[in-house]
């Protein structure tokens, strides 16, 4: 049922329904005069002994209108309609239209389970008396009431809550949740905590869940808190979210490995650490214990941490094909190999399934970005960012992730290239090379700045090279440095693919601002080679 249809039945229901009188039926004041208007507002002597009979007729007509024949079970729907419609708490204004409505909403328990205990201790008091027995969801936006207030307000009730969120606060109030409400609360299935930590505090945390059985956990949300041991069971999670749980450490990694190799029914799962240093004890080889978890029911992924921790979790996790992952993860580029994205995502004894239906890939180098994307049919597979720590300027990074982007991303059938930053860094070599490992590419995109003369020559072919490319259809080329030297080499490239059979059926030129356009001759002779020629 839509919000219109909700709306039209409310509408219906609480649309006034008393009998037309002489109360009712006045007429406009505009067809009136003035004087005639004020004589007809003074009652008469019969209107004014007659008023009390005629208050309580309309009481009496009104109680016996549609609206209060509506069985019970029907207005109780109604207003679980109405409060589900609304993220503040204005349903609460139909408990004041009228008495039998105000009976119905206290005597019904499931319109208290939502509680913002943002509102007060009060409403949050009022709320639970009122839900009675039924499963209570109490979530906080902000630290209004006082900690020792709360707890003994929701002590009693601890056993019944379904659903428990609360914003960042001091690590001894966390403790005292911890301990007071969330450990006795077995029929927990939402929770959400957070330790407020200083913002360059990379240490460790000193609080963690207790142990005991979690398996009606069903999402997970920690920051600053770690998970409880190997020994407790979270079976049953469905979304798993932690921020500064590893610190950098090892051991801290393992623990968290260790619990999620039995999360197999995880549907997103979201690790972020703020530390900027690798892990320690990164003389470990291997992936952390050599085993690989399996998450068959994965649907995204969202990693962000020190490339190493990222690399360390990319290699022990298998996810189905349809996974999205998300990336942004911080190094030292001075400290590791130009290979960036092969370190990062480097095999493992996972089976990266969603890397192998990558249709169209994505690179972006220039400045402070560094950044690569992997998609198929519009879908995002993989979405990374790197980020340098200390800053630096990473455009020469360029051609080893061309190269090494078309390494890792080779055995899928990729079909659309996008290259952006300075394509005077890469070679004519570094394209063969990349070029080789994408048989099927069928559109090519460059741009940003410098000159593309090197990408002309490796896709110009000749009885000696092989067929590069032979299906690419579609080139586009965008603020380059094209000037008529590069057209001369681009003509030779268009010359040779037309001479095999292999001419482009789009070719898309937009010249970078500030430089002079090419001749009318030089459009003419690209134009007899390619089927459109789009020159801006």
């Amino acid at each position: 049922m839509g919000p219109n249809t909700r709306f039209a039945i409310m509408l219906a229901l609480i649309a006034p329904t008393f009998p037309e009188t002489s109360v009712h039926a006045w007429r406009s004041p505009e067809t009136r005069g003035y004087k005639e208007l004020c004589a007809s507002a003074r009652p008469s002597d019969r209107e004014r002994r007659e008023g009390p009979h005629a208050r309580h007729s309309l009481v009496r007509e009104g109680r016996a209108a549609p609206v209060h024949r509506v069985p019970p079970e029907l207005l109780i729907h109604i207003f679980l309609l109405v409060r589900d419609s609304t993220r503040t708490t204005s349903w609460i204004g139909l408990t004041h239209v009228c008495r039998p409505w105000r009976t119905v909403a206290l005597g019904t328990p499931l319109l208290w389970t939502t509680i913002p205990a943002d509102k007060g201790l009060p409403y949050l008091r009022a709320s639970l008396e009122r839900s009675s027995d039924v499963l209570v969801d109490v979530i906080s936006q902000r630290a209004s009431i006082s900690v020792d207030a709360l707890l003994d307000t929701m002590r009693p009730h601890a056993h019944r809550l379904r659903t428990l969120k609360f914003p960042a606060r001091s690590c001894d109030t966390v403790e005292k949740l911890i301990t007071d409400i969330v450990a006795p609360a077995a029929r927990l299935q939402d929770l959400a905590l957070q330790v407020h930590t200083p913002s360059h505090n990379y240490a460790l945390p000193q609080l963690a869940l207790p142990e005991r059985e979690w398996t009606g956990l069903r999402t997970l949300q920690l920051k600053g808190i770690a998970l409880p041991g190997h020994a407790s069971s979270m079976t049953n999670l469905t979304s798993l979210i932690l921020s500064d749980v590893v610190a950098g450490a090892r051991g801290a990694l393992e623990s968290l490995m260790d619990q999620l190799y039995d999360c197999r029914c995880l549907r997103h799962l979201s690790i972020s650490d703020n530390c900027p240093s690798p892990l320690r004890d990164d003389d470990t080889q291997g992936t952390i214990r050599g085993r690989s978890i399996s998450l068959p029911m994965l649907e995204t992924l969202k990693l962000s941490a020190h490339a190493s921790v990222v690399s360390e979790i990319l290699a022990s996790v298998s996810v189905p094909a349809h996974t999205r992952t998300d990336v942004k993860c911080v190094l030292d580029p001075r400290q590791t190999s130009h290979n960036l994205i092969s370190a990062i995502l480097r095999r493992g004894p996972c089976n990266w399934e969603s890397f192998a239906r990558a249709r169209s890939l994505y690179l972006f180098v220039a400045s402070n970005i560094f950044r690569v994307r992997a998609l198929d049919a519009g879908a995002k597979l993989l979405d990374m960012d790197i980020e340098c720590n200390p800053p630096m300027d990473m455009s020469y990074l360029l051609p080893d992730a061309l190269c090494d982007l078309t390494q890792v991303f080779g055995c899928a059938p990729v079909r659309e290239l996008q290259v952006f930053g300075d394509q005077r860094l890469i070679s004519q070599d570094d394209w063969l090379e990349s070029l080789m490992r994408l048989p099927g590419l069928e559109a090519l995109e460059v741009g940003s700045r410098g000159q593309a003369d090197a990408l002309f020559q490796a896709l110009s072919l000749s009885s000696s090279t092989p067929r590069m490319c032979p299906r690419l259809r579609k080139m586009s080329v965008g603020g380059a440095d094209v000037d008529e030297q590069a057209a001369d080499v681009l003509l030779t490239c268009l010359d040779s693919r037309a001479a095999h059979d292999l001419r482009l059926d789009v070719l898309a030129m937009r010249k970078r601002a500030g430089r002079a356009p090419l001749t009318a001759c030089t459009v003419q002779s690209i134009l007899t080679t390619v089927g459109v020629f789009d020159y801006r």
